[in-house]
């Protein structure tokens, strides 16, 4: 039995245009701030690196829901990529790791 089996996955649920719409959000508040103030100065590379994380996450999502897989496995899932983002996001920030 392959690890992703679309056939017997549950319906895709209504959280998804949420979800996307929650991400895409977050990565347009820096636009939206650089309007108000000088303080933040995002360039086309921070809104890339913020975009591919943020979409990290939104494939994770999608891609926990469709395992045939426990609830508690699924959130792990959910919950260990973002982890995994919000950690690359603080190192990119202030470098944290070096």
């Amino acid at each position: 039995m392959p690890l992703l089996d679309l056939s017997r996955a549950r319906p895709i649920r209504h959280w998804r245009i949420p979800l996307w719409s929650m991400l895409a959000l977050i990565v347009l508040a820096p636009a939206v701030a650089m309007r108000f103030t000088g303080e933040v100065k995002w360039d086309a590379a921070d809104f890339l690196m913020a975009a591919v994380l943020m979409g990290t996450i939104g494939v994770a999502c999608e891609v926990a829901a469709r395992l045939p897989a426990q609830a508690p496995i699924r959130a792990l899932i959910v919950l260990g990529s973002t982890l995994l983002v919000l950690t690359i996001w603080a190192d990119a920030a202030v470098g944290l790791l070096d």
